[in-house]
């Protein structure tokens, strides 16, 4: 597992890979996907999805570098929450944890799980599409903290924080 150590901004973007049936079908799928209170960006994340490359699900495997063996350093920030709120570890604890043996097997299980889980979700999907977006302003930052988390095709999510 890889751990940050070097200089990091305050701003955060995140990728968001998106699941769909039916390549034709993209903007009925993301309608429906789209929670309605947020249907006021449709047309945003629609023109996104536009000027991205679709992928099949190999090709988002790789594009992730997804490998059971291999903790991505990302993914080290959800392994920290995860020790917070479920071992009762404060900052510096859950920090400290990650870098331990015990830390280091205890990220691996979760991203077991987390593999699990999402090819589990690509099972339901054709065709794959990769958003990223950052809070520099608006749209931006509704996307990425409040709309994209909650679709309903999100098949994963990245925090780049």
């Amino acid at each position: 597992m890889k751990i940050r150590t070097d200089f990091v901004t305050n701003s955060s973007s995140s990728s968001f890979v998106l699941g769909f049936h039916d390549e034709k079908n993209i903007a009925s799928e993301l309608a429906d996907a789209i929670p309605s209170y947020f249907i006021e960006y449709l047309g945003n994340v629609l023109s996104n999805i536009k000027q991205s490359k679709m992928m099949t699900a190999d090709e988002m495997m790789q594009e992730h570098e997804i490998d059971e063996e291999d903790i991505p350093w990302e993914f080290s920030y959800e392994v920290m929450e995860h020790a917070r709120r479920n071992l009762g570890m404060n900052y510096m604890e859950a920090h400290n944890f990650l870098t331990s043996d015990e830390g280091i097997a205890y990220g691996k299980e979760l991203y077991k799980q987390w593999l699990n889980e999402m090819q589990d979700k690509m099972k339901k999907y054709k065709t794959f599409v990769e958003l990223e977006y950052c809070d520099h302003g608006e749209p931006g930052s509704t996307l990425e903290h409040e709309v994209m988390p909650k679709m309903a095709n999100l098949v994963l999510y990245e925090s780049h924080h």
